[in-house]
């Protein structure tokens, strides 16, 4: 009891309950992965991609944005840069994607990093993002497999 405060110290003696503080950041979230985990709700999506020359279909998410600085703590969250998609139609103002408007920024990673970024941000997301982001995984896993049996069959005639 020597460690205790004097005033814990004698609300322990008389019985009295004592409160503990419950602690605001339990996981201690940074302020970038609180405001991916906002974008990511608001802005983002999610799908499968096939990387040329491998043989799995990987689940992936991004983030669109016509504004550039804002993707500034989605990069470092998803430990990618910022890179741009143009288009031919004008999606943004001409000031924030220069020269002409014809184009979007985005953010975006994909498999084993995208699985841990959700992960990680899991506890701040909604229930309907994390289903969205689950039947994602399950849909790159049937493409997988589907792929995987389509170059069987192909394998298969060719003998």
């Amino acid at each position: 009891m020597q460690s205790l405060g004097r005033s814990l110290q004698k609300r322990l003696r008389r019985g009295t309950k004592t409160t503990v503080k419950k602690r605001r950041n339990p996981n201690q979230f940074t302020t970038d992965e609180v405001r991916t985990a906002t974008l990511i709700e608001t802005e983002g999506s999610s799908s499968c991609q096939r990387v040329k020359g491998r043989p799995r279909i990987y689940p992936f998410i991004e983030v669109r944005m016509c504004n550039r600085d804002a993707l500034k703590p989605v990069a470092s969250t998803f430990g990618t840069t910022i890179s741009h998609s143009r288009s031919a139609n004008i999606q943004c103002p001409p000031e924030l994607f220069p020269p002409d408007g014809r184009g979007i920024w985005e953010v975006r990673t994909l498999g084993e990093r995208a699985e841990s970024v959700m992960a990680r941000l899991d506890p701040m997301l909604t229930p309907l993002t994390r289903k969205k982001w689950q039947k994602t995984k399950r849909r790159c896993q049937y493409l997988t497999r589907k792929q995987q049996l389509a170059e069987e069959i192909t394998r298969l005639r060719r003998l």
